[in-house]
């Protein structure tokens, strides 16, 4: 007679469950998406700061002072030319903050697509591995969050089971 109730209570409980679970995802993504920006500017300070006051004098006799820098692409390269962050913006609507080890291989990357929906990628050496961010929905009407693992052919091999409620 307890095991009964215990499992209608478990039964009864399931979609606070659910909507604490999503709830705890969408908190999750806000913090990687600020946990990258500030991994950004940390690493943008650190790397300034040391590398860029040694080359001050020489660079501000070549270099133009603009307040605002329109480029399709913007790279910055690492000594030897293989690690590099990119930002561009192709003519089709995406917008791509790539990260290249030092061995030239995207390690990660932060997209935006045409219609302003935003994911996380991280990636082994052939495909993305695991993605967070915003979907189109399935039933092609609103947005779904997204979190999803893959194996070495970007097949997914896991994500949760709950449909979103948007």
């Amino acid at each position: 007679m307890q095991t009964e109730r215990n499992a209608h209570d478990m039964t009864g409980d399931l979609p606070q469950r659910i909507e604490r679970i999503e709830m705890r995802n969408k908190a999750l993504l806000g913090v990687l998406i600020v946990q990258g920006a500030m991994l950004l500017v940390i690493l943008c300070y650190g790397f300034g700061k040391h590398w860029f006051s040694n080359q001050l004098d020489r660079r501000t006799a070549n270099s133009t002072n603009v307040d605002t820098l329109v480029a399709r692409t913007i790279q910055v390269v690492g000594n030897h030319g293989k690690n590099s962050v990119t930002l561009s913006a192709s003519d089709d609507g995406w917008a791509v903050l790539s990260f290249r080890d030092i061995d030239g291989v995207q390690r990660a990357a932060l997209l935006l697509t045409p219609s302003g929906k935003p994911s996380l990628n991280f990636l082994s050496e052939t495909a993305s591995r695991l993605s967070v961010g915003v979907v189109d929905a399935a039933t092609g009407r609103g947005e779904e969050f997204s979190l999803q693992l893959k194996d070495m052919d970007s097949n997914v091999i896991w994500g949760p089971n709950v449909v979103n409620p948007f």
